[in-house]
């Protein structure tokens, strides 16, 4: 049984790590999207939104597991 601070514990830690890890990636797509003269709002939404899924159900998964 996981008590309610652990919880918020993964939750929290899982949102910096998907953060960390997502957040660089996101920056230089769109600075890359922006030197090739591509116009990053019509891609970098969806890219960004499957990229911080995947990483927060990895970081989530990850932390359980290591806290067992």
């Amino acid at each position: 049984d996981a008590d309610f601070w652990r919880l918020l514990m993964v939750t929290f830690m899982s949102a910096v790590a998907a953060a960390a890890v997502g957040l660089p990636i996101i920056a230089g797509a769109t600075v890359l999207a922006k030197k090739r003269g591509l116009d990053g709002d019509n891609f970098i939404g969806p890219i960004e939104t499957s990229l911080f899924d995947t990483l927060t159900v990895l970081a989530i998964t990850l932390m359980v597991v290591t806290l067992k």
